[in-house]
């Protein structure tokens, strides 16, 4: 029960935070809201939540970037143009990639993550109906990538 309660408030926590974020933004803007664009599973009775044609972070990123290098003029119109943003959050990660407007790098990601997944099988979630020392190895292949993920992330950052 406990562990009920601790989740209720951190939902109410949650949405007094979103909603007085929201209310700053229209204090500021001087309207009322009624279409949100926010990736959240707070519930807002009071606002239309626009889910469709919303992009997530990394290609916010990507298109903040491109619409800076075009301002700046250090973009050369006519010419190919390629980008990927890695956006190594706090627990998660989301790749970004352009080519000229085209997005075509999750094709190529996924092939070569089926190929690193024949040589280094990382999906121990596939192995929980499998014999437990298989599951056991998978698992390590998997956090033991993760921590040198992390560690280059980390250097990166620094």
């Amino acid at each position: 029960m406990m562990f009920m309660e601790t989740q209720l408030q951190l939902i109410e926590i949650r949405k007094a935070f979103l909603k007085h974020i929201i209310d700053t933004a229209e204090s500021q803007f001087k309207c009322k809201f009624k279409n949100l664009h926010i990736f959240t599973p707070i519930n807002l009775p009071e606002y239309n939540i626009v889910t469709k044609r919303s992009i997530d972070e990394s290609t916010a990123v990507l298109y903040s970037t491109i619409a800076e290098s075009i301002e700046k003029g250090t973009i050369t119109m006519g010419q190919e143009h390629t980008a990927l943003v890695l956006d190594c959050g706090g627990g998660t990660t989301d790749i970004s990639s352009c080519k000229n407007g085209i997005s075509n790098f999750y094709h190529k990601l996924d092939k070569c993550y089926e190929d690193a997944e024949r040589i280094i099988p990382t999906r121990y979630k596939d192995y929980e109906n499998k014999l437990f020392v298989d599951y056991q190895e998978v698992q390590s292949n998997f956090y033991f990538l993760w921590e040198i993920s992390r560690e280059h992330k980390n250097k990166i950052l620094q």
